[in-house]
């Protein structure tokens, strides 16, 4: 008895013990009406220019300026918006909740909320509202707050109270937004998710523009929290999103899934040293398609070293600056849709598309044509109805420095954010 316990003792000094890792489910919400508009639209009469000579420019095209709200242009996630499920309160009331990398406040519908707007869903009797008085852990701090999140601006009061993950990973004393009165919400997105979003941003969100704006209420964030109470072995979380071959991914707070991996991850260091932001240095852009002679030639090669890549999941495109997105769409031979705001090309082309690679410091991250085009069959708000394939690029002039990697970059990638380490990796799937 005494050898076999002094080989159990051994043995756990010899075995590292495994870190505790909370996992979420991420589901993807189709929409029904494909709706895309650039989320930096607001200045297009100052800003637009055509991305090829063929490009006749539309009232909505995809142009690179700053929105007006504060918040992640979720408004603009055009095919499929990424949620988890949350609870609130002692007992838990349950929530369907927009994961977001650059938010930080976490927001919900007050039960007793109400709203100017004649789309007023969020307090309608079907939406998922939060009842303040029936949690025995609730507390109000009385202060009242302006929000402005994608498809609606708000007024608040704060409050605070238990919010629980799956897994039995609670987090006490979380600040949030109770919506007491919506001023605006867009028709258009109003079923895709309750009114709640899952902030996984440190500290400052980013957004194109928000560092010329003033910034007011930000709370910190569900993540934040976990840090400063000490509830994960690491501080870090990795994600894998749904993507056409698979339904479902994962949110993993402590941890990640080295089983769902091709091979290893490649780190990068947060860029600049002194950033809180989700955001790493970008080296270069490229474009390799075929040659007329059969094998392969360089159409856009562009260094821009010290750059910063930002990701945004709640961006359904990759945002490039102006001359780069110029450069690249001229080279698929897109033209503009009969349907939307949008560049399509030849549904029968795709796998013939050139490939784009970008060039983070120490990785290549290679997007094939089925990565970066989104297929939208039988537009329900077009006179033409037809299958078509959107080009998910767009021009973003917040500087010539700057690449947004949204929804075409992340979804193929499991990336891992670490605070402890100050890093982003990122690893291949399996098929």
């Amino acid at each position: 008895m005494m050898i076999s316990t002094r080989i159990l003792l051994l043995a756990s000094f010899l075995i590292p013990a495994l870190a505790e890792k909370f996992t979420l489910p991420i589901t993807k919400t189709a929409r029904t009406i494909p709706r895309i508009i650039s989320p930096f639209s607001d200045q297009r009469g100052r800003a637009q220019k055509p991305l090829n000579g063929n490009f006749k420019l539309s009232s909505h095209a995809p142009v690179n300026s700053f929105s007006k709200s504060h918040g992640s242009p979720v408004e603009e996630q055009n095919f499929f918006i990424y949620t988890t499920n949350i609870s609130l309160g002692t007992p838990p009331q349950s929530f369907r909740a927009v994961v977001d990398l650059n938010w930080a406040d976490l927001f919900v519908p007050s039960s007793g909320c109400y709203s100017r707007s004649p789309h007023p869903r969020y307090c309608s009797p079907g939406n998922a509202t939060f009842n303040a008085s029936a949690s025995s852990t609730h507390f109000d701090n009385g202060t009242i707050t302006q929000i402005s999140y994608g498809p609606f601006d708000a007024y608040a009061r704060l409050s605070e109270d238990v919010l629980t993950f799956a897994d039995g990973l609670q987090v006490p004393g979380q600040v949030f937004h109770d919506i007491k009165y919506y001023s605006w919400v867009d028709r258009f997105y109003t079923d895709l998710f309750d009114g709640v979003a899952l902030g996984l941003a440190v500290e400052k969100q980013w957004m194109p523009g928000l560092d010329r704006r003033p910034t007011e209420n930000i709370l910190p964030s569900p993540f934040k929290n976990m840090i400063d109470n000490n509830l994960l072995d690491e501080n870090m979380f990795s994600v894998v999103w749904p993507s056409e071959t698979q339904e479902e991914g994962s949110l993993v707070f402590g941890s990640y899934d080295e089983d769902l991996l091709a091979g290893g991850l490649v780190s990068h260091p947060l860029f600049p040293e002194d950033t809180t932001g989700w955001q790493v240095e970008l080296e270069s852009i490229s474009m390799v398609g075929d040659s007329d002679c059969g094998g392969k030639k360089v159409l856009v090669d562009k260094s821009i070293p010290g750059s910063k890549a930002f990701f945004m999941s709640v961006m359904p495109f990759i945002g490039f600056p102006y001359t780069i997105a110029q450069s690249l769409v001229h080279h698929l031979y897109a033209w503009e849709s009969r349907c939307g705001p949008y560049m399509v090309v030849d549904c029968d082309e795709i796998a013939s598309l050139p490939e784009v690679t970008i060039g983070l410091k120490g990785q290549n991250v290679t997007l094939k044509g089925e990565d970066y085009v989104q297929r939208i069959g039988d537009p329900l708000s077009c006179r033409f109805p037809e299958e078509e394939c959107a080009v998910m690029f767009d021009a973003v002039m917040e500087s010539e420095n700057t690449v947004i990697l949204g929804m075409p970059f992340l979804k193929k990638m499991m990336g891992v954010f670490n605070w402890d380490e100050k890093t982003i990796s990122f690893g291949e799937l399996k098929k």
